[in-house]
Order: structure tokens, then sequence, then C-alpha cells
């Protein structure tokens, strides 16, 4: 997976544990940057899965049960 490219935006998430997420939906792409700065890519992440994660109430409980464990990852 290649880390986003620059033109990516990432928007500031409303969560103690993540902190900024970003959606490539060429790439299928989900970039999850948490709040200890690590920034990880999701593959193959359906951009519904992505408008649903934006919008949900708690990002975090979001990403724990519909993200976490379910998309391949990788740390960038």
């Amino acid at each position: 997976m290649r880390p986003p490219n620059s033109s990516l935006i990432m928007r500031t998430a409303d969560s103690e544990a993540v902190w900024q997420i970003g959606y490539d939906p060429a790439e299928q792409a989900l970039y999850i940057r948490f709040s200890s700065g690590d920034l990880y890519g999701y593959e193959a992440v359906p951009e519904a899965v992505y408008a649903s994660f934006a919008a949900a109430p708690s990002q975090g409980r979001f990403f724990q049960t519909e993200i976490e464990g379910i998309y391949r990852y990788e740390k960038l």
C-alpha cells in the first residue's frame, strides 16, 4: 500500500483515539492517523464504510466494530 498522495485531504476526527481520517476512492484506501501520530492505510474499504465512519457519533467505537480486524492494513 502506498502512502496517501499529497492532494488527499485528511479531515480531523471527533475522537480521542482517532486524530484524522482520509479516503482515496480510486484506490478504495482508508487512511487513519491515530492520536499517537501513527498513520495506517486500510485496503479495499468501500466508500460507504468511509462515509459511515466519518459520520459516526463515536469514530473510535466505529473503528473497533466496523474496521479493525476486518480490512487488511499497513502502518505507513
